[in-house]
């Protein structure tokens, strides 16, 4: 039986921004201001069009995971920057479920 397998190759420059920094992202000014400097980057090293998208623990702020449009660079359609960080995030976390509390349930 032949397995099916799907890779996404991403920019070579995308690690150097995917370095978490939890003091850089407390606020939300910093959060968008890192997908921005992404997309952006991704214009100018003609990776992809001007989307990107990155994801962050919503309590810590800490970076999760970044993501850039690769779309046209995999022939992927569903290469989408968001659907990136998502899948990043999911691997980086060693989940599918980005929804799940990290810290213990509290009694209400």
């Amino acid at each position: 039986m032949n397995t099916l397998r799907f890779v996404a190759t991403l920019p070579g420059w995308l690690p150097g921004y995917a370095t978490p920094n939890p003091a850089a992202y407390l606020t939300s000014e910093a959060r968008m201001g890192l997908a921005i400097a992404l997309a952006q980057q991704n214009v100018l090293e003609g990776t992809g069009g001007p989307f990107a998208a990155a994801v962050f623990d919503q309590h810590t702020h800490q970076l999760v995971s970044v993501g850039v449009n690769v779309v046209e660079q995999c022939n992927w359609s569903c290469g989408h920057a968001e659907l990136v960080a998502l899948s990043l995030a999911n691997q980086a976390l060693n989940t599918f479920d980005l929804a799940r509390p990290i810290y213990p349930a509290t009694n209400w």
